[in-house]
C-alpha cells in the first residue's frame, strides 16, 4: 500500500469517528438518535403549509433535522426565556452545536457541528427556510451574484462562501469570509414581505422602553437609512450573540430591539461610530421608544456591508457593565453581510463587554483528528460564536455579574 493511499485511508477512518462520535457534538442529556421524532425539517423538502410547520415545531418533543451535512435528533426543551427579540423565539434544543428562531415568516438555524462536509470551514453554516418559495429563489440569486464577484476579483474557488439552494424553501450559507465589502446599502428583492413591527420609524411614538430588570442585557440595533429588509440575516447573528452570552453566563437575558433610522452611514468606520453616538444622544428628545434608554443600554449601528480599511465593525472597549445603570459610551457598528461579515455583531459586543483581539485557539473533535477553533475575538477567522480566551472570560463574566 502506497503512502498516498495509507493518508487517505487514515483520513477516512478519522473523519467517520469524529463525524460519528457525540462526545464533542451533543451534551450528557442528549437524545437517542434512533427514536421515532416528533417532527422532521428536513431542508431538501419543501413546506407546504408553513404556517402549520411552524406551530408543530414550537410544540414538538423531539425535532429531527435532516441537511446534506448532517442528521440529529434533538430535544425541544422550549422558548428561551432568556432571549427577546420581537416577533420571534428561540429554541432550547438539547444540543449546544445547534440553535434555531422561530418567526411566522422564516425558520433560521445554525450549525456548529464538526461532519465530514464542513470541517474545513472557517464559520457556521446558516439555514434559512422561508415561507415564500419566490423570496428563496430571489435571495439565491442575491446571494450567489455576490459569491462570484468575490471569486472574480479576489481569485477565490474552494475557500469560497458556498451558497446551497437545497429545496423551493431553504438555502444555507457556509465558509463565510470576514472582509470588508463596502456595501452599505442592501440589496432590494422585489419579493420582500416586510418584517411585522419593523416597519418604519415614526418621529414619535407610544409607548417608551424604561426600566431595565437587572438580569437583561438590552441591545437596540439601529438600521442605518440605506439598510432595511433581510431580518433573517439579522436573526442568524443574534441568535450568534445569544449564543456567546449564555457560554459565560447563562442567567443573563438578552433583548434585542432592531429599528429603522434616518441616519446615514458613511464610509469611514471611525468617524460614523463618532456621528452615530452624538445621533442617538441628539435623539432623546424626538420621543423615539430608546430616548429614556440612552447613555444606559447598548446602541449598535448595523449596516449591509462593512466600511472602508477592511473594517466590518467597530466596538468602544470595555464599555459596558450589566449591573449599572450608567453606560454613556456603549456604542458599536456592525455589517450583517452573511457572505462577508458572519458573527459580527458578537464580536463587537465582545468588545463592549471588554474583550480585546486574540489569537487564542482550541481544539474539538475525535483525539486523533481534532479541528482548530478560533475564539470570535481571534485576530484571523472565527469558526465558533465563543469567547474562550482565558483573559477575556474573566474580564466579559465580571461586566455580565448580575447584582442583587
Amino acid at each position: 500500500m502506497n503512502k498516498r493511499i495509507i493518508v487517505n485511508f487514515l483520513l477516512g477512518v478519522v473523519l467517520v469517528s469524529s463525524c460519528t462520535n457525540e462526545q464533542f457534538t451533543d451534551p450528557p442529556s442528549m437524545v437517542s438518535q434512533t427514536e421515532t421524532p416528533d417532527i422532521v425539517l428536513n431542508v431538501n423538502e419543501a413546506v407546504e403549509d408553513f404556517d402549520s410547520f411552524v406551530s408543530k415545531l414550537r410544540s414538538a418533543g423531539t425535532i429531527k433535522l435532516v441537511t446534506p451535512d448532517f442528521t440529529r435528533i434533538v430535544r425541544n426543551n422550549g422558548a428561551d426565556s432568556c432571549f427577546q427579540a420581537e416577533g420571534s423565539e428561540r429554541l432550547l434544543l438539547s444540543n449546544d452545536s445547534i440553535s434555531m428562531i422561530l418567526t411566522d415568516q422564516y425558520i433560521v438555524f445554525t450549525s456548529d457541528l464538526i461532519t465530514e462536509q464542513n470541517y474545513k470551514a472557517t464559520t457556521t453554516q446558516y439555514y434559512l427556510v422561508h415561507k415564500s418559495k419566490e423570496y428563496v429563489a430571489e435571495y439565491n440569486k442575491i446571494l450567489t451574484s455576490e459569491v462570484n464577484q468575490l471569486v472574480k476579483t479576489r481569485g477565490l474557488d474552494e475557500d469560497s462562501p458556498k451558497v446551497v439552494l437545497h429545496s423551493n424553501n431553504a438555502i444555507s450559507i457556509n465558509q463565510a469570509l470576514h472582509l470588508s465589502e463596502t456595501i452599505l446599502e442592501q440589496p432590494q428583492m422585489k419579493n420582500e414581505v416586510p418584517f411585522s413591527g419593523l416597519s418604519g420609524m415614526p418621529e414619535t411614538r407610544s409607548s417608551r422602553i424604561g426600566h431595565r430588570p437587572k438580569d437583561v442585557l438590552r441591545i437596540w440595533l439601529i438600521r442605518h437609512k440605506g439598510y432595511s429588509g433581510f431580518q433573517h440575516e439579522v436573526t442568524w447573528q443574534q441568535n450568534d450573540t445569544r449564543a456567546m452570552i449564555k457560554d459565560l453566563n447563562p442567567n443573563v437575558k438578552v433583548e434585542f430591539y432592531t429599528r429603522y433610522s434616518n441616519f446615514t452611514a458613511g464610509s469611514d468606520a471611525s468617524k460614523t461610530l463618532d456621528e452615530f453616538r452624538k445621533w442617538v444622544k441628539d435623539s432623546k428628545s424626538k420621543g423615539y421608544d430608546w430616548s429614556d434608554r440612552i447613555d444606559k443600554d447598548i446602541f449598535i449601528l448595523i449596516s449591509y456591508g462593512g466600511y472602508n480599511e477592511n473594517i466590518v465593525g467597530l466596538g468602544a472597549l470595555d464599555t459596558y457593565k450589566l449591573d449599572r445603570e450608567s453606560n454613556p459610551r456603549a456604542f458599536g457598528l456592525s455589517a450583517m453581510n452573511p457572505i462577508t461579515a458572519p458573527k459580527t455583531l458578537a464580536h463587537e459586543l465582545g468588545h463592549i463587554l471588554g474583550a480585546v483581539h486574540t489569537d487564542y485557539t482550541w481544539w474539538e473533535g475525535w483525539w486523533i483528528f481534532q479541528i482548530p477553533q478560533y475564539d470570535v475575538m481571534s485576530y484571523r477567522e472565527f469558526r465558533r460564536n465563543l469567547i474562550r480566551d482565558p483573559n477575556n472570560v474573566r474580564i466579559v463574566r465580571n461586566n455580565l455579574k448580575i447584582s442583587h
